[in-house]
């Protein structure tokens, strides 16, 4: 038989932490003091068998982060009963909505979309492809073999090294053509950005494209936001940016993998992964997401 707690005591929390994915071990700890996260524990004879955690937005939006059951406690009704009482815990507080992002590929997802279905969520749309791939692999890449000669008027410079007067430029920019997709603003990307290949290309001293790029462990470098200017796009000149930032990482062998997600939104940079990269990748899965209005 099974228990549910609120975890709002670092101490009780601490024996919960494997149960969660390590980016998000340190909110699990701040569920006291800070009020935005919230977190329900599953324990059987006192050994911690599951968990689920949510966090608040001002706005009054929340996203679940994770869910997770041991595995010889599953198929029992306890990843519904701590949805459903997370989910509970959310509207006390005022929520007016729920999202759930996850990655496909695992054999819990069918039945984590049980669950949504049985508690009223929207069907699950896909999100991002998200793709997975080693050092090994890498070196197979035939078009990374290649060299991408610049014109003289282009320039790949490292991200940190942005000067003042370009960010308002680019900022500026932005705020009359919005030629930058929201989602891929580097801006938005730049805290605890990986400084080894995160790049960026000029043209005329102008910022025209980047590849900002975050260390998720020690050997793992996430490909977070990658983009040209429309007009440039044509030209391949990304091409350049991805192989130089690749190529950064793999002169470092001790980092032997990488990840990197494409919104659904941009078909040909989809189109793009499945043609060039498909068969150089360890996995390539989806995230989904589902949404469900408070009542």
């Amino acid at each position: 038989m099974s228990q549910l707690v609120t975890l709002d005591n670092p101490l009780v929390a601490s024996f919960y932490e494997a149960l969660t994915f390590p980016v998000f071990r340190s909110k699990l700890y701040a569920t006291a003091n800070e009020g935005a996260i919230v977190a329900v524990g599953a324990n059987s004879h006192q050994k911690p068998i599951g968990l689920a955690m949510a966090e608040i937005f001002p706005d009054g939006r929340s996203s679940i982060l994770s869910i997770f059951v041991d595995a010889s406690y599953r198929n029992q009704g306890i990843g519904t009963a701590l949805l459903e009482n997370l989910l509970n815990q959310l509207k006390q507080r005022n929520c007016q909505s729920a999202q759930i992002v996850y990655v496909t590929g695992k054999p819990t997802i069918i039945a984590l979309e049980k669950i949504l279905a049985k508690n009223e969520w929207t069907t699950p749309k896909p999100r991002m492809l998200v793709c997975n791939c080693d050092r090994t692999q890498m070196l197979k890449v035939p078009w990374l073999q290649k060299e991408y000669p610049l014109p003289p008027e282009f320039e790949i410079f490292p991200w940190t090294e942005i000067t003042e007067q370009q960010r308002v430029l680019l900022q500026n920019q932005q705020k009359n053509d919005k030629w930058i997709p929201v989602i891929l603003n580097p801006f938005v990307h730049e805290y605890n950005l990986e400084t080894l290949n995160s790049i960026g290309l000029r043209h005329n001293n102008e910022v025209v494209g980047w590849v900002i790029n975050h260390r998720l462990c020690a050997n793992t470098i996430r490909y977070t936001s990658s983009y040209m200017r429309p007009d440039l796009q044509k030209l391949g000149r990304i091409l350049a940016l991805y192989a130089e930032s690749i190529k950064r990482q793999i002169a470092n062998p001790e980092i032997t993998k990488a990840v990197w997600t494409i919104p659904f939104v941009f078909p040909s940079m989809i189109a793009f992964a499945k043609k060039r990269m498909a068969e150089y990748l360890i996995s390539m899965e989806e995230s989904r997401e589902s949404f469900k209005t408070m009542n």
